[in-house]
């Protein structure tokens, strides 16, 4: 097991209860995090950067059908696999919502340099 220590600044900007500082999130927290920050890009999320991002929104105006699964699949992947070193993409299982409004996803990862295997579960939907 490696000594690496990751850390992001907690996006909800909430003060530390007791410090009054912005808190923090480290290690599998902090890579979860920016899975879903890096699933819910838009263009221009990054500053003079428009083609930073997934392409993921576009898709979800098309028919749900298994095409714009696997299309979803690939493209997220690619995201994260360009976007967040710190993770190493293992699986991602996409399905249609019930109501076809949009996909639930859940993705398996685990951090480089930490031994455990993390998941998380987001829904990805026309409107955020």
């Amino acid at each position: 097991m490696s000594d690496k220590y990751y850390s992001d600044l907690n996006l909800s900007f909430q003060p530390h209860p007791l410090t009054g500082d912005i808190t923090f999130l480290s290690n599998e927290q902090a890579v979860k995090r920016s899975l879903m920050t890096i699933a819910n890009m838009l263009p221009y999320d990054v500053p003079f950067k428009p083609d930073l991002h997934g392409q993921i929104r576009e898709l979800l105006f098309e028919m749900p059908s298994p095409v714009v699964a696997a299309t979803l699949k690939t493209r997220i992947t690619w995201a994260f696999n360009k976007l967040e070193p710190r993770a190493k993409i293992e699986d991602i299982d996409i399905q249609v919502s019930n109501d076809e409004t949009g996909y639930a996803v859940r993705v398996k990862f685990s951090v480089i340099s930490l031994l455990n295997q993390q998941e998380i579960q987001f829904f990805i939907g026309r409107i955020r």
